[in-house]
């Protein structure tokens, strides 16, 4: 065999003389400084079958000026294995590669491959030994190709090679002796400072992208928890030490992740549940801001709130109000105003508003006071912290995360699923929460599972939660002293009830005596059921009680609601009055064909009897005392309604406390100063306060005046009957439940097992108002009065009480002039973020409507720093009429959601006391179970947080527990997971075994504001035919992943299916998804649409529809604009035409709307994360 003396891979590469000179030797020895695996596969099939191979590696010095600038002047301690994994991640998805992992790897276990390390120092020679030295021939090759595909066949080079087997076998016999070629490798080769390297070359080649062994189904899930939610992963802000000295891992975590967000977004909501302390965690965001620099820090909290406020950032963080930061009141807009004066000399750096969900309502003076304060700010940073962010509606979320937007109307793209179109589109997360609220709206059947993925992805990006199952279950909990922190466990009683037969009998007898003031109707006979059922009135229920007259039914709550049911309510329904609305049936009317705002008010009123009845049901069952004081002022109300409406007027209640506190008796004047606000020309109507009231004459014309009469004077006798009936009924001689409340505390007070101080709630302050005036003369624990507090939130110094109260969880030292409080009596006024935890017992003195405030309440004693391991929680069970309670509020208030859904509630009909419509829950009847286990599961159920805020959290718990158990080692591992790596799904799978799932990362920038973009994706790719790629919504793809520890077994990788055809669909898939918008332009309402297509004609150098649609970006905006749409639709409904005055406003508005150009999503790379496929049998 002639062989060349130079090879240069010009007129001869390496390779092929590699290949040539391997047939006729079975021994090899390489060194080299960079080698992979095409180089390798190059020559194996010559090489295969050798007794040895030896392969010493050795890191090439850099170029001068690199080592002088990275001061690099030895070998790297991660040098070859970085190296070694770059290069084999850039490889194509090919089965021969695979196939020589494999077979390299087999080499290595039969000893025939070994593998070192060379540390001495850096190694720049190349050498190729064929043969020993008990071979009869031998062949050096040394020169600059280094053993890869580019140094053997593509690089020009400058290789010698030996031939004569004397030169290449030679030994030297002394120092003067120069090296033969193979005894230069041993010298190589036997370096004491050479590191074996056989394992670890044989675990990067396997767990490459090309490697031959799988992961296990749980690495690959972690993993994928890694990249779906990076912000887990991300390094958060780094607190101060006396922030982490202060804070539990979580908190400290949630603050950093917090912070981050509200540097890149500007906003960002604190959502964990109740009891984990979301004050303090806020805290350690503020005093971030204050050691960064931050000069003005205002919290927005409620008034009961402020002190705390004051207190936890003074006592645990050193936080100086007035220094430090300012703490305003939700309820006070000219404390608002007067800070805001100060935004002219400088801007507030950060808001805090506690309590968010109170801020939820756009339509309020709260909301837009707050809103135009923010935007006064636009670079401030806004944190919101609320355990419920979603009360009644999808739009209280966006609500709040808008008002942290400073009134931005555009969010993120988020996956949807339009089920018109049958496909997963992306839309705007504002307006994929509006469809998904108007698609459930009255559904009870509707699957949120559909939605899940559209939540949790638009979620995820606003909002940080933990909840207290989650951060158990992590290890979260450990206090300074290294100890584990648990809440302590929720005990239910109930304290059961009932009214006597004596006082059911008087009840009956009461209203035999005022049957006279009910037209001669005896109401214990009237059926609520049927009652109940007449959803829509048009007159007064004593001109159809005969119709629903059943058999007589006894008990005190049935017998006084049916009185309730005979009210008319005439004051709240004045449009039903109208001649062409009064007596008709439901079916009548809407055969009128009534539009627009008129049939809406109209409908409403209708229907508004359901509400009122729902409210005084509950405060029925709260105390009959306290249906007394609502009846009464009904009453009271009646009469001044009825003289305005003898004077020619129809006034709204709301109209009668204007002229009342305002005006006197000159109404004259409401109406005029109502009409010079109505003539305000422009946007700056919506900024002022309305002014006077609306004229509405009642004019017999158009109302039927004579039935008004009548029907008041119906009500004020059937309230005259129910409040004689409700005077003695609610006397607390005639009180079964106070007597069994009052002899409850005696009894916990005397067992003192659960502390000495016992927290008391009831929806209503009249309740509250009640209790403290009749349980000083009952109760007979020793100084109960001076050990006593009742708080309605109006009045008192609620902080100053509940300092009182629990003075361990408030920090506060009791001074000897103090009076110290064991028995706290309130309404939800200290259901919202006080810390009551020195408290062991909780009784709610009503039924529970709303299970959101439930928990908030529990949450006041069952927190963290309680010293209990279990805590009471009371409820007042009324035995004999839970059922009718519970079944006939369930009723009507399904019939308010149905109202609520086609008519709307924000028409200001019912008062600020009156209750909400509650979320009515399955479960409340179990929560009355007599059985205390029972009732203890459900409550602790419903506080689970299983909702859509925490949909996410199953699988980010999954990740947080990873992380918290595992050494930094192990979580490197599974993040060094390559790239691009295939695996199988856990064995619980159902999925097909012709598809693939795989999730890519695309990652890129948005055109306009250069912001980086990194979404995950979920592509579904069926592995036969034409590799047809689609979308897969991400918490299926997560469900399907998802698995435990134990489901772990790495196996060999056969998965046989041409996975660049795979890679090459999916990525185009991925991309596509990331760069398209199928969010519409902002939907106009038929009356905008109308006031448009009249206006259309006088704009003709501008199409006014799309301009609207596409260029209205944020709230003021939105307003304006609404504003000025009513107005054309009023000209044109007055005048037949549209006025100068309202065309300059139209100009105005086009003047002010900046036209922005679209921002587009730029992809720079689609990167195959993972792909996994089903395991065939």
């Amino acid at each position: 065999m002639q062989l060349p003396k130079i090879i240069d891979n010009d007129r001869k590469n390496l390779s092929d003389v590699l290949n040539e000179v391997a047939k006729s030797h079975d021994h090899l020895s390489v060194a080299t400084g960079y080698w992979d695996l095409p180089g390798l596969l190059e020559v194996f099939e010559n090489i295969k079958d050798y007794k040895s191979i030896r392969l010493v590696i050795g890191q090439e010095p850099l170029p001068p000026r690199f080592a002088a600038e990275l001061n690099i002047n030895e070998p790297e301690k991660s040098f070859p294995e970085l190296d070694f994994k770059v290069s084999l991640a850039q490889l194509e998805q090919r089965d021969e590669f695979r196939d020589l992992v494999f077979k390299t790897k087999e080499l290595i276990d039969q000893g025939r491959l070994q593998v070192k390390v060379y540390r001495r120092s850096f190694l720049h020679a190349k050498a190729y030994v064929f043969g020993n030295y008990d071979s009869e021939s031998a062949v050096g090759i040394i020169g600059s190709s280094n053993f890869t595909k580019a140094g053997l066949t593509k690089n020009t080079e400058l290789n010698a090679v030996e031939s004569d087997h004397r030169i290449v076998k030679f030994k030297p016999r002394n120092d003067t002796d120069e090296y033969g070629h193979l005894s230069w490798f041993e010298h190589i080769w036997n370096d004491e400072e050479n590191e074996d390297w056989d394992g670890t070359f044989t675990q990067v080649l396997q767990n490459s992208v090309v490697g031959d062994l799988t992961f296990g189904p749980y690495d690959m899930y972690i993993k994928t928890l890694m990249e779906v939610f990076y912000e887990e992963m991300e390094e958060g802000e780094v607190l101060g030490e006396k922030s982490q000295d202060i804070l539990y891992s979580f908190q400290n975590r949630n603050a950093g992740i917090l912070i981050r967000k509200l540097e890149h977004l500007g906003t960002a909501i604190l959502s964990d549940s109740v009891g984990l302390g979301k004050t303090i965690t806020a805290g350690a965001v503020i005093q971030h801001y204050v050691e960064k620099g931050a000069k003005r820090i205002v919290a927005i909290v409620p008034a009961s709130l402020k002190d705390q406020w004051r207190n936890d950032l003074a006592n645990v963080f050193n936080l100086i109000e007035g220094s430090d930061f300012k703490v305003i009141s939700q309820q006070d807009l000219n404390a608002m105003d007067k800070e805001a004066e100060l935004d002219r000399y400088k801007q507030v750096d950060l808001f805090i508003v506690d309590e968010a969900h109170n801020l939820r309502n756009t339509s309020s003076s709260r909301y837009d006071k707050v809103m135009e304060w923010f935007q006064g700010n636009p670079d401030s940073r806004v944190l919101m912290l609320t355990a419920t962010p979603i009360n009644n509606s999808l739009n209280d979320l966006v609500n709040q995360i808008q008002l942290g937007l400073k009134g931005e109307l555009d969010s993120i793209p988020v996956p949807y699923y339009d089920p018109n179109r049958k496909r997963i589109e992306m839309l705007d997360f504002f307006d994929a929460l509006s469809r998904i609220q108007k698609r459930s709206n009255g559904d009870p059947d509707f699957d949120w599972e559909s939605v899940r993925s559209t939540l949790v992805s638009g979620i995820q990006h606003y909002l940080v939660r933990s909840t207290r199952q989650g951060v158990e279950a992590e290890g979260a909990l450990v206090g300074q002293d290294g100890k584990q922190k648990v809440f302590p466990k929720s005990l239910v009683e109930q304290v059961g009830y009932n009214f006597t037969a004596e006082q059911s009998g008087l009840t009956r007898s009461l209203i035999s005596d005022n049957i006279h003031l009910l037209e001669g109707i005896d109401p214990t006979k009237i059926d609520i059921d049927k009652m109940s059922e007449a959803t829509q009135r048009s007159s007064h229920p004593l001109d159809f009680v005969n119709d629903v007259i059943g058999s007589s039914i006894d008990g005190v709550v049935p017998n006084i609601f049916q009185m309730v049911t005979l009210l008319g309510l005439t004051p709240y329904k004045p449009m039903t009055y109208r001649h062409e609305i009064y007596g008709k049936s439901p079916e009548e009317i809407r055969n009128l064909g009534l539009k627009g705002k008129k049939s809406q008010t109209i409908n409403l009123q209708l229907t508004i009897h359901n509400m009122l009845f729902v409210t005084w049901l509950k405060r029925l069952e709260s105390s009959t005392s306290s249906l007394l004081k609502s009846i009464e002022t009904y009453g009271r109300r009646l009469e001044a309604y009825k003289s305005w409406l003898e004077r020619g007027y129809i006034l709204t209640f709301g109209d009668i406390d204007i002229v009342d506190r305002e005006y006197g008796e000159d109404i004259e004047k409401a109406f005029d100063d109502y009409e010079a606000f109505e003539g305000i020309e422009g946007e700056t109507q919506e900024d002022l306060k309305r002014r006077g009231i609306e004229r509405k004459p009642a004019d017999p014309e158009v109302y039927n005046i004579e039935a008004m009469f009548r029907d008041i004077e119906r009500d004020i006798n059937t309230a005259k009957a129910i409040t004689n009936v409700l005077s003695v009924v609610a006397r607390p001689e005639n009180d079964t439940k106070l007597k069994e409340f009052v002899q409850y505390i005696e009894r916990m007070a005397a067992k003192g097992k659960h502390g000495e101080k016992i927290l008391v709630f009831s929806f209503f302050a009249d309740t509250i108002a009640y209790l403290e005036e009749n349980l000083k003369d009952i109760v007979t624990i020793p100084d109960f009065v001076k050990r006593s507090a009742f708080s309605t939130g109006k009045g008192v110094n609620v902080e100053e009480q509940v300092r009182r109260f629990s003075p361990k969880s408030k920090k506060y030292e009791m001074k000897p002039e103090d009076q110290r409080i064991d028995y706290l009596f309130a309404t939800d006024v200290l259901s919202e973020g006080q810390n009551l935890q020195d408290a062991g017992i909780l009784v709610n003195y009503d039924l529970h409507w709303n299970p959101v405030r439930m928990i908030q309440r529990n949450g006041r004693i069952n927190r963290l720093g309680s010293e209990f391991e279990e805590v009471i929680i009371a409820n007042m069970k009324p035995e004999d009429s839970i059922e009718l309670y519970l079944n006939l509020v369930a009723r009507l208030e399904k019939k308010i959601d149905t109202i609520k859904n086609t008519v709307g509630l924000d028409q200001g009909i019912l008062s600020v006391e009156d209750v909400n419509p509650m979320e009515f829950i399955e479960d409340t009847k179990k929560l009355y179970s007599g059985n205390t286990e029972e009732a203890s599961k459900t409550l602790e159920h419903l506080g689970e947080d299983d909702d859509i805020l925490s949909w996410t959290n199953d699988h980010v718990y999954r990740l947080r527990e990873f992380m918290a158990k595992n050494d930094q080692v192990e979580i490197d591992r599974i993040r060094s997971i390559p790239d691009n790596k295939w695996g199988y799904l856990p064995q619980h799978t159902d999925a097909a075994y012709d598809k693939s799932l795989s999730l890519l990362r695309v990652e890129g920038k948005t055109s306009i504001t250069n912001q980086p973009i990194n979404q995950t994706f979920f592509v579904e790719t069926l592995t036969e035919g034409e590799y047809v790629s689609s979308f897969v919504d991400e918490f299926l793809a997560l469900q399907s992943i998802q698995t435990t520890e134990e489901d772990n077994l790495r196996t060999r990788d056969e998965i046989r299916v041409d996975r660049q055809k795979v890679e090459r669909r999916s990525s185009r898939t991925a991309e596509r998804r990331a760069v398209s918008d199928d969010s519409r332009s902002r939907r106009l309402k038929q009356h905008q649409e109308n006031a448009i297509e009249a206006l259309q004609p006088m704009f003709s150098d501008v199409a006014l529809r799309p301009y609207f649609e596409n260029n209205i970006h944020d709230a003021r905006t939105k307003r304006q604009f609404e504003s000025v749409m009513r107005r054309v639709n009023a000209d044109i409904r007055e005048n037949g035409s549209i006025n100068v005055s309202t065309l300059k406003l139209v100009n105005d508005l086009i003047a002010s709307i900046t036209i922005e150009e679209k921002q587009t999503t730029n992809v720079d790379r689609v990167v195959s994360v993972l792909n996994y496929v089903r395991r065939r049998p």
